[in-house]
């Protein structure tokens, strides 16, 4: 599977469909805790792009994206976010989408599943999730 970080923010922000990076850091952040894959991502991203992480306005690191959306949402910052995980925000117009200009943030996603172990309701409930966000069989 694959999947794009994208920017999240208000709509009342009025970002535009794409930012340069440059444009991007006079933003405060809402950002995911260093033990993330999203942070790891993007920190991984912005290294190859020779972009200083230290001139990320960070406002505040979250444990959990309902934080995370809760703090977008309140227009305290912008956030980079998995873009399937955003969609329906996206869709009902509650977040607003914008993609990095040059800098390609998409990562791979493994789903593994073992043949020999019965899935919890819960493992269940995020499988098929993960099955349906990304189209597989």
């Amino acid at each position: 599977m694959e999947d794009e970080l994208v920017i999240v923010s208000n709509p009342k922000l009025n970002l535009p469909d794409t930012i340069a990076i440059d444009e991007l850091l006079k933003y405060s952040f809402i950002i995911r805790e260093k033990e993330s894959a999203t942070r790891q991502t993007l920190e991984s991203s912005l290294s190859n792009s020779h972009i200083d992480l230290n001139k990320m306005k960070v406002l505040c690191e979250v444990n959990t994206l309902d934080a995370q959306l809760k703090f977008v949402k309140l227009s305290m910052g912008v956030s980079i976010m998995s873009r399937g995980l955003c969609e329906e925000y996206f869709n009902s117009g509650t977040l607003k989408l914008t993609c990095l200009e040059d800098i390609c943030l998409k990562r791979a996603i493994y789903l593994v599943v073992s043949s020999k172990r019965t899935l919890s309701p819960i493992g269940t409930a995020f499988f098929n999730m993960c099955k349906e966000l990304y189209n597989l069989k």
